[in-house]
């Protein structure tokens, strides 16, 4: 046997090629896994924002989710209108109230809540928003009402000590702060356009900015939706106040923008929205810039552009008379700022003339950007996601980064708004760039709206994959507390750190995202699963089907086109009458059927009964799906190649002491460049060899190979035995391991392989 050796892998994920083309070290499909310092690995889990307190069941879930408190228990009652009521989209069926520990559940129109406590009860109409709470709790125990509407913004208001930087959180209605409690609303009107409400839709995200105050030692979050009915407002640190600036004598007004930047001491408002008189003009093309210092409302005249008036400050308006494209991005290279349009790129610059300060500057035709929220700032240059390729720009030229994968950038669905929606951050401690978007393939029609996928890029090696997720959008955040084994819900084998890591220390900056459900979660590369992240509103029963009702889930019946299904961890899931339901919990089931946009069915592999009483979470368990490249070292010289086994490199994982199993993945192989699995079908001419290719992450009995429980890393082999004019392989796992929560839940981390084969008869 000839010994060929693959590693450090340092390729990438590859599709302008076909799959006999590829580099050794690349890989034709790469999903749930990613490149990372020379291997690969299992994608970045999840986890929840605050850590469990150890003893009442699912309280991550809700200090983890943007809440408000809507009334304290007074003499076992509680009874009132939630907020936003009045405004369309604000209230439905799927959300849910607090007391304590004890769960309200809306499951009707107008009714009685699911409750998980039966010395309890209440009704919600979710046509008028009127609630009753019927609760022995203490009097003065919090009411919290749980909107459940599509996280839309996660900025950092930049006020307080170093690395404890508070974080800001919106939905499509409100403002919330993480404290730790968890979320709580700041700002408390009721109705649209009074300020800390809002009525945008699921596609209308905040672009926040952060700017001096009156008092240059404080600080204003200028947040905007782009929405004219909500008007722009400000965050002083204990109010909204709402932000539609008058720029001149006759009353014109600013009523709302697509972006807010502070560039040379002033702010920078960009693709506005303009009421003249009765009549709304939007400026697509423009960007007006207020006074040198204070642009808040305490100074009426910051925003006057009448150079001729005698309250002039140094205000002003600028179109680009150079294109009719409409402004879309926006992101700064050191002192530049530069903006994308629909399909060119320009550079605002800096005049130094205090009565036309800004001029633009075209720095390329052709490339620009598609979606508002996917510029990501470098130090040297900004990547953007435009119509035709993910962009790079850096100062003077803007040029594609995925030649590699030149395809992908087109499946991102346009209906439904799904440029706006997607959202890019930079991944500092992973060293990698994430987007979130909708894809175009998908069998729910619910992933026509919310984003059920993120490109991932590792911007050191220039490495793309892709990961099957529900986020809406990223942010910023400085972890408050240490993570302790007190504090959390994972097992040794679900966080794959050292307790002394950065990552688990409190003030620790970290990457968090928000889902359509209100949840938000920290995204951590060292956790090997996703948090519980969508509610189970309801549930019914036909044998061992089980049907599932969630809003918004955008789950499949397929992960992508090569693997059959998704899979989801059922938890919390709590009954209220005799029956089996808490079964479910702490298991995992795969996808049969998604029966709309609001429901799924999964196999429960046993007859489930009961009443369902509210609590219960649903957490995507995603399935790696490594192809790698057609191997055939002999092709040069017109030979077959007969690939008898081969070692992989990978890191050891530890079995679950109670019950024996742990980590372990199939590697399915096909040959001659044919789509036939050689694990499910027969095919004349092929040899099989250990059939299934269980390749196991967990060490060998230690009668036989004493080390392998020490090692970091070990060798394990699989035999193949196959011969044909190539050979490609498939890294994934089967329905038994994806069902097994000590596998499933593992991590996966792949170094090299060494393919030991010879060559065998002509190519035919």
């Amino acid at each position: 046997m000839d010994r060929f050796f693959i590693g450090p892998l340092r390729g990438t994920l590859q599709t302008d090629v076909k799959p006999w083309a590829l580099p050794d070290q690349s890989f034709a499909n790469l999903v749930n896994a990613y490149h990372f310092r020379d291997r690969i690995r299992k994608r970045f889990g999840s986890r929840y924002m605050v850590p469990s307190d150890g003893a009442v069941p699912g309280y991550e879930q809700l200090t983890s989710r943007l809440a408000i408190e809507v009334d304290t228990i007074v003499g076992g009652t509680a009874s009132g209108t939630v907020p936003g009521a009045a405004i369309a989209g604000t209230t439905f069926v799927g959300q849910m109230f607090s007391v304590g520990t004890n769960l309200y559940t809306a499951n009707l129109v107008n009714g009685a809540l699911l409750v998980t406590n039966p010395l309890t009860n209440g009704t919600y109409d979710t046509t008028t928003g009127n609630y009753t709470i019927n609760d022995p709790s203490p009097d003065g125990t919090a009411v919290i009402w749980y909107p459940s509407l599509p996280v839309m913004g996660l900025p950092t208001y930049q006020t307080g000590p170093i690395n404890d930087l508070p974080t800001l959180g919106f939905d499509t209605r409100f403002a919330y702060q993480y404290t730790n409690a968890g979320w709580r609303r700041i700002g408390s009107s009721t109705t649209a356009p009074n300020p800390g409400i809002w009525s945008g839709s699921n596609s209308q995200f905040f672009w926040a900015e952060n700017y001096q105050a009156s008092s240059t030692a404080s600080t204003l979050l200028f947040v905007t939706n782009n929405n004219p009915a909500d008007l722009m407002q400000y965050w002083d640190g204990a109010n909204w106040n709402t932000f539609n600036p008058q720029i001149n004598a006759d009353g014109y007004k600013v009523t709302t923008c697509l972006i807010i930047v502070a560039f040379k001491s002033r702010l920078v408002l960009a693709n506005t929205t303009e009421l003249e008189g009765i009549t709304q003009f939007n400026y697509k093309n423009g960007i007006r810039w207020s006074q040198v210092g204070d642009a808040s409302n305490a100074s009426p005249f910051a925003w006057y552009d009448d150079q001729n008036a005698a309250n002039y400050k140094g205000a002003g308006f600028l179109r680009n008379s150079q294109t009719q494209e409409a402004i879309v991005g926006c992101e700064f290279i050191k002192d530049r700022c530069i903006f994308s349009y629909e399909r060119s790129t320009y550079e605002l610059a800096y005049t130094g003339n205090q009565q036309q300060p800004f001029i633009w500057n075209l720095l390329n035709t052709e490339l620009g950007a598609e979606s508002t929220f996917s510029s990501i700032p470098f130090d040297q240059f900004i990547m953007t996601v435009g119509n035709v390729g993910i962009h790079q720009c850096n100062g003077s030229n803007v040029s594609r980064i995925d030649e590699l994968i030149p395809d992908e950038v087109f499946d991102i669905r346009n209906e439904n708004n799904g440029v706006q929606r997607v959202y890019g951050i930079r991944d500092y401690y992973s060293e990698m760039a994430y987007w979130t978007y909708a894809d175009d393939d998908q069998t729910n029609p619910n992933a026509d709206t919310y984003p059920n996928r993120v490109f991932v890029y590792n911007y050191r090696l220039g490495a793309w994959s892709f990961n099957t997720d529900s986020i809406t959008c990223f942010g910023y955040f400085n972890q408050v507390s240490d993570q302790t084994w007190q504090t959390t819900l994972y097992t040794w084998a679900e966080l794959n750190q050292a307790w002394n890591a950065g990552a688990m220390q409190g003030q620790f900056r970290q990457v968090i995202g928000g889902n359509q459900e209100g949840y938000t979660f920290i995204i951590d590369r060292d956790t090997s699963r996703n948090v519980g992240g969508l509610q189970i509103t309801d549930m019914s029963f036909a044998g061992n089907n089980v049907t599932l009702t969630i809003n918004d889930h955008n789950l499949s019946t397929f992960e992508n086109s090569e693997l059959s299904s998704e899979y989801v961890l059922i938890e919390n899931a709590q009954d209220s009458a005799p029956g089996n339901i808490t079964n479910l919990n702490g298991k995992i089931y795969q996808i049969v059927s998604v029966g709309g946009v609001n429901t799924i069915t999964i196999d429960a592999r046993e007859v489930i009964s009961g009443t369902y009483s509210g609590g219960g979470t649903v957490a995507r368990v995603s399935n790696i799906n490594i192809l790698t490249k057609d191997f055939n070292p002999y092709r040069k010289d017109g030979k077959n190649v007969y690939i008898q086994k081969i070692d992989f490199l990978i890191d050891r994982t530890d079995p679950n002491p109670a019950t024996g199993f742990g980590g372990a993945v199939t590697v399915d192989y096909y040959p001659s460049s044919s789509y036939l699995s050689t694990l499910t079908t027969a095919e004349a001419g092929v040899l099989y060899g250990t059939t299934p290719s269980v390749l196991e992450t967990t060490p060998y009995p230690a009668i036989y190979y004493p080390l392998e429980q020490y090692q970091e890393e070990i060798w394990h082999p699989l035999y193949f035995q196959a011969d044909g004019t190539s050979m490609q392989f498939r890294i994934y796992m089967s329905y038994e391991q994806m069902i097994r929560p000590e596998t499933s839940l593992q991590d996966f981390q792949l170094h090299a392989m060494i393919l030991n084969c010879s060559p065998v008869g002509r190519l035919q």
